[in-house]
């Protein structure tokens, strides 16, 4: 077909950048599924054992959650074929999953046995950003291996 005999190059680059949609298609819906996942365990009265087998487990849990999330909002955005800047992939993922993380401390002081608490949210802040940065690290390190 035209993709690879006609060389006509309208064509080819419209399929390419169908490809590009189609992935930020795919972590769209994996940010949103993502996303209920947190809900349904936000809305748990009891989602784990009082007892943590650790001090501070659960804002480790919130942290590599939030962590996740943003992670997920950064891989989309750098697949997309949006090219954003340095600075947007830098704090967008981190503003995404904090805004998430807000509502969802919310949605939890309406759930029975379950609070809003502040140092919760600082957790998923905190996790969203080691994960943004990290792969922030990860994709310079690689980029200069590659050139």
């Amino acid at each position: 077909m035209d993709w690879a005999g006609s060389g006509d190059g309208r064509t080819r680059r419209k399929r390419i950048q169908g490809k590009s949609r189609e992935v930020k298609g795919r972590y769209i819906l994996l940010t949103v599924l993502y996303c209920m996942g947190i809900f349904w365990l936000s809305s748990q009265s009891d989602p784990v054992p009082r007892a943590p087998w650790f001090p501070c487990a659960d804002k480790i849990a919130h942290a590599m959650l939030y962590g996740g999330l943003a992670g997920l909002v950064y891989v989309g955005m750098r697949r997309s074929d949006k090219q954003y800047s340095d600075r947007a992939l830098s704090y967008l993922p981190v503003v995404f999953a904090v805004i998430y993380g807000l509502t969802d401390e919310v949605h939890q002081y309406f759930v029975p046995r379950r609070t809003f608490c502040i140092l919760d949210l600082v957790a998923d802040a905190a996790g969203a950003w080691a994960v943004t940065w990290m792969l922030m690290w990860l994709h310079r390190k690689l980029a200069v291996r590659r050139s």
